[in-house]
């Protein structure tokens, strides 16, 4: 990560927008059943990956005294799921990673946000609907807009938090669920 913001700084001169995306399937498991290293897997990416993310984007922003950083979170960072408690976790850390973040660099001009999506359609998605023997018409009827969201859905609400009109807007966790959390 370290490597890769100092290649993006040295190239373009600057770092004004950032974007923590990244996930890994979840084997799915109650806490007592859960597989350590399936465990730490999950906290190393969704948890470690965007801290680690944040950690070498701030210094740069700092400098500046601007910059966005977006991380993606989950309707399960505000729900419990019984059978993916690791990913709860994670997600639930991002939230509170993002604002803890946001409040510290705010004077800064630096806005920190994240995003809570519900079910979107990613390969990921489909390896877990196959993993457990489900369909998407199977699980869509579940969801309050009984759909599941698209890629594109989740870029918009990203481009969104980046843009002139959301300057007011900073330490906010965007329900991008269809109304699930509502």
């Amino acid at each position: 990560v370290e490597q890769f913001v100092s290649a993006t700084v040295q190239q373009y001169g600057r770092l004004d927008i950032a974007f923590n995306n990244a996930g890994i399937f979840m084997t799915p498991a109650e806490v007592q059943d859960m597989d350590l290293d399936n465990y730490r897997d999950m906290i190393a990416t969704n948890l470690d990956g965007v801290f680690y993310s944040m950690r070498y984007k701030l210094p740069i922003m700092i400098e500046q005294n601007s910059g966005i950083i977006i991380n993606m979170a989950s309707v399960a960072g505000h729900r419990g799921f019984a059978n993916t408690p690791h990913y709860n976790a994670s997600k639930h850390a991002v939230i509170g990673l993002t604002k803890a973040a946001a409040t510290a660099n705010a004077r800064r001009y630096i806005r920190i946000n994240s995003i809570s999506p519900l079910a979107v359609d990613t390969p990921m998605l489909r390896r877990s609907f196959n993993y457990q023997g489900l369909t998407y018409e199977q699980m869509a009827p579940n969801f309050v807009t009984p759909r599941i969201m698209n890629t594109a859905e989740m870029a918009q609400a990203v481009m969104f938090l980046a843009a002139d009109e959301a300057t007011a807007i900073n330490g906010m966790d965007l329900d991008v669920t269809g109304g699930q959390l509502a």
